[in-house]
């Protein structure tokens, strides 16, 4: 369904509501909570489809919500990803712990695509980093976010436009000609130590 956005406009005595919809709409076309999996189940599992060697497996743990349930635990360099065409989408995910990468626009079998990351330590911030095969380039970089246990990351690519939200506040909004990253899926891992991830979701945008 359309967001349909309402106003109302007060002239003399008269009040006459407005509403128009948004230039688009949403259609969730992939969500994993990781609760359909056994606890020390190991990659791959479901859609999730692995990238590079490394530790991927199920573990029980507190959820954002506070209750115990199923996420994915990453580690050192570790990726998995679900391939897909989309173009224009929204990338939801809850992250903790370790540096994670959070993939997207993953082409050629998840070899190039861009991914975000949170530093650590000195390197608080968010950074945002485009790759090839072995070869990487940050982009872009947000200083001065920091967070203890679990936050939303949320990255909206429309066209040539990148928008990354971290708990709810917009932290980067760039735009990157590159025609070979215009569309792909969407990938989970660990650049530096433990990860944990859980509810991910991905929207297309119509």
């Amino acid at each position: 369904m359309p967001v349909v956005f309402t106003s109302i406009i007060i002239s003399g005595c008269a009040t006459r509501q407005i509403t128009k919809k948004s230039a688009y709409s949403l259609s969730e076309v992939f969500s994993d909570d990781f609760s359909s999996y056994g606890v020390g189940q190991k990659a791959p599992f479901g859609e999730w489809k692995i990238k590079n060697p490394g530790s991927y497996f199920i573990e029980s743990t507190i959820q954002p919500d506070g209750t115990i349930g199923n996420v994915l635990k990453t580690d050192n360099n570790a990726i998995i990803f679900i391939p897909g065409d989309w173009k224009d989408y929204f990338f939801e995910v809850k992250t903790r712990d370790g540096e994670p990468g959070v993939f997207f626009r993953l082409t050629n079998n998840g070899n190039e695509g861009y991914y975000i990351t949170k530093g650590l330590g000195y390197m608080t911030g968010i950074r945002l980093y485009k790759f090839a095969g072995n070869t990487k380039q940050m982009i872009a970089e947000s200083k001065g976010f920091e967070v203890k246990g679990w936050w939303d990351v949320k990255i909206e690519v429309i066209g040539n436009t990148i928008v990354v939200y971290a708990n709810g506040k917009k932290y980067m909004d760039i735009k990157d000609n590159d025609p070979k990253l215009s569309f792909g899926g969407v990938g989970l891992g660990s650049i530096y130590g433990g990860v944990l991830f859980g509810n991910v979701r991905v929207k297309t945008i119509k």
